[in-house]
């Protein structure tokens, strides 16, 4: 009996052994298993790179162009690529870098006298510009700056462009068709009395020529007086403008800024004072100028 108690004892307790061993192993292997899983590391996909969308140019826009582009004078074309969203990068050249230039901005340049033509690409779109260089006039010169003449009188205004090489294409225009009347070749014929102006212009510069009708003129003289040296363009001659009252008792405002403009001097002379009109010190010649002063003396005082 006491046998078989000791053999159920002894298997109860290898039995208690073995389930806590089986037990030990089990939390063991699971704890193996959360520390694999917690060394994995699965890698983040990255972004996939967009492939770049492509957009062809259909057009180019430029500036207007001047008809003539003038030696050293400099113009930007401002060309853009359509549509706005175009990836086209927009290149310039010229057919003749020594007439005219143009960069990589699109800016071009006269040079020299001559035509060239100004290509603009963008893809395959090409723009061609046709470009004019010429020389720009800088001065008129004629052969009087003032004439005077009877209604009837006629003289012929000699002019020529400055620099030589420039276009030689000159403009006449009388400020009062009822003082004198001019054609395309510089021909005045006076008609009324009176002083005005004849402009001799062209698309840069100008000059004018004064003229004054009266029906004074003495025996022996000349209606184009040759003390009439007063040069345009401010540069005088060795004597200025002189004319008696009776030739010019009224300066019309034409004359008055003709002589401001051009730097001219007036010296009228009436009966005992002469009057000195110096265009340099003219403030305001929006007014007619009488010169015909009536002076009296009274009890030793001019009024």
């Amino acid at each position: 009996m006491k046998k078989f108690v000791c053999f159920i004892f002894v298997i109860i307790f290898m039995c208690f052994i073995s389930s806590f061993s089986f037990a030990g192993e089990i939390d063991i292997a699971e704890d193996e298993l959360i520390t694999k899983e917690e060394e994995i590391i699965i890698p983040e996909k990255e972004p996939a790179i967009p492939e770049e969308v492509k957009v062809a140019a259909s057009d180019i826009e430029y500036a207007d162009v001047p008809e003539v582009l003038y030696i050293n004078q400099e113009f930007e074309l401002n060309a853009r690529v359509l549509p706005v969203d175009s990836t086209d990068m927009i290149f310039y050249e010229s057919s003749d870098q020594n007439i005219c230039k143009v960069n990589s901005m699109g800016q071009i340049k006269g040079i020299k006298k001559g035509n060239a033509v100004i290509t603009i690409k963008a893809g395959n779109i090409k723009k061609n510009i046709n470009i004019k260089v010429d020389i720009k006039s800088v001065l008129i010169e004629t052969n009087k700056s003032c004439v005077i003449l009877k209604p009837g009188g006629e003289f012929h205004i000699e002019s020529k462009v400055k620099p030589s090489d420039a276009k030689q294409y000159i403009n006449y225009k009388t400020l009062d068709s009822n003082v004198c009347e001019v054609d395309s070749k510089g021909n005045i014929k006076a008609k009324n009395y009176g002083t005005t102006s004849v402009v001799l212009s062209n698309e840069d510069t100008s000059a004018s020529v004064t003229v004054i009708v009266n029906n004074v003129i003495q025996n022996g003289e000349s209606e184009v007086k040759p003390d009439i040296t007063v040069g345009n363009n401010g540069e005088d001659d060795s004597k200025n403008k002189v004319v008696k009252i009776s030739e010019c008792d009224i300066i019309t405002k034409d004359v008055l800024k003709d002589m401001y403009e051009n730097n001219k001097k007036l010296i009228v002379e009436g009966e005992n004072y002469t009057i000195t009109i110096d265009g340099k010190n003219i403030v305001n010649y929006n007014n007619e100028f009488n010169t015909d002063i009536k002076l009296k003396c009274d009890e030793g005082k001019i009024s």
